[in-house]
């Protein structure tokens, strides 16, 4: 009985590491996107000034268009890089769904 218990946890361990991993390896593509935006100077809380992280840089390039008070250049993302971070974000029905 104690060496069913064992393996049980043990296969439990297994599962948990390789979800982790899967969470790591999805999130990777959006990380990268946001560390270009603030390579090109864009911040977070900068929303007021036109440099917002989220607002005027990640945003834009997820919806692939542009913030009208956008005051930096946006920085130039791989379209594949794009899509694979795409794949990790829930669409916003999935988000009504979830309240």
């Amino acid at each position: 009985m104690k060496h069913q218990f064992k393996l049980v946890v043990l296969g439990v361990l297994i599962s948990t590491y390789g979800l982790a991993a899967d969470v790591k390896k999805a999130t990777e593509p959006c990380k990268a996107i946001k560390e270009a935006c603030e390579a090109a100077g864009f911040v977070q809380g900068g929303a007021k000034d036109g440099k917002g992280l989220w607002v005027n840089c990640f945003q834009p390039i997820m919806q692939g268009t542009t913030h009208p008070k956008t005051k930096l250049p946006l920085p130039t993302v791989d379209a594949q890089q794009v899509a694979a971070c795409k794949k990790t974000q829930p669409k916003p029905a999935d988000k009504k769904a979830g309240k």
